[in-house]
């Protein structure tokens, strides 16, 4: 009987571990669906229909954004996201990399892409919105009525206070500037 509970314990953790897993996958899917539904109907207004299309094409960029940001070091993260964003709507919503934090992330490549950081929300509405104007230099037309906008999204954890310990997941959208 013994044994029996020794191995129904190690299936158990096994099983709990999974389930995290796989919790963690679909909740970004999640995220990821809706903030693609919100791009859309931003731009819906503004130019036509507007197809979202999430691929891995600028995923270097993505994640030289989330190393920046989301990495630790002994004294909690290296760098405090809020310091290099632009608010939108009055300061309710941070939505856009600064010039100086891009040119720093992204060093010669900076002035190619647009880099959205906003606190992942509920409200993807919020986040599609303030994201919207700058997004819109990245439309590629395919008629007079239509336009595809390419994104890759990511997702982080990174220090939203001096204290460098006090955290929020944040989403990444990062987008190429059409010619």
């Amino acid at each position: 009987m013994k044994m029996f509970k020794k191995i129904m314990a190690v299936a158990l953790t096994a099983v709990m571990a999974v389930s995290m897993l796989t919790g963690c996958a679909v909740t970004d899917a999640f995220a990821t669906s809706k903030l693609k539904t919100a791009l859309k109907s931003s731009f819906k207004t503004t130019a036509g229909e507007v197809t979202v299309e999430e691929k891995d094409d600028y995923k270097d960029i993505a994640k030289k954004v989330t190393d920046y940001y989301g990495t630790k070091n002994g004294a909690g993260y290296n760098t405090v996201v809020a310091d290099d964003l632009y608010y939108y709507e009055n300061g309710k919503a941070d939505v856009l990399l600064t010039d100086t934090a891009k040119a720093a992330i992204l060093g010669a490549d900076a002035d190619k892409y647009v880099v959205v950081v906003a606190k992942q929300s509920e409200d993807a509405q919020k986040v599609a919105n303030g994201a919207a104007g700058e997004l819109s230099e990245c439309l590629v037309a395919k008629s007079s009525t239509s336009a595809t906008l390419t994104v890759t999204i990511r997702y982080f954890t990174g220090a939203t206070k001096a204290d460098r310990k006090s955290t929020a997941t944040y989403t990444v959208i990062v987008a190429k500037k059409a010619n």
